[in-house]
């Protein structure tokens, strides 16, 4: 995403595009600051994938490590498989992108699964856990 959220803006069209170029894959999801918040096909006839929008990578738990390995590599990884939020089961290939326009650390964010909530406190210094919040990039 930059200055502009033309990443954000673009994103439909550059996922569709991927998709007919690189045969294989079932769709793409673009996750801002670990938060899942675009996903190309949202729906289709053979998908429907409204259940991961808002899911918090680097908050839930069974999912931090292998969003957490992706950052830090700065290279694509694969996990799984997985149950999926959506439904279903998949290997997920994941490659984390850096913005010189992002903050230097990731917004305030909560999230919940199974009445359990997750909170990630990044605003306020005194509860702030560095390994948390912020994520270098190259």
């Amino acid at each position: 995403v930059d200055d502009k959220n033309l990443t954000m803006d673009n994103f439909e069209s550059i996922a569709g595009l991927l998709m007919e170029t690189l045969h294989g894959i079932t769709n793409l999801q673009l996750a801002p600051f670990g938060t899942v918040q675009k996903i190309h096909p949202l729906v289709d006839s053979q998908q429907d994938n409204r259940g991961a929008i808002g899911h918090a990578l680097l908050l839930d738990p069974r999912r931090k490590g292998g969003a957490l390995v992706a950052i830090q590599s700065q290279a694509i990884t694969m996990v799984g498989p997985l149950k999926l939020l959506q439904g279903g089961v998949a290997v997920i290939a994941r490659y984390a992108i850096f913005t010189p326009f992002a903050s230097e650390f990731l917004p305030d964010e909560s999230w919940s699964r199974l009445g359990v909530t997750y909170t990630r406190i990044c605003s306020d210094v005194t509860q702030r856990n560095s390994e948390e919040c912020s994520f270098p990039g190259p």
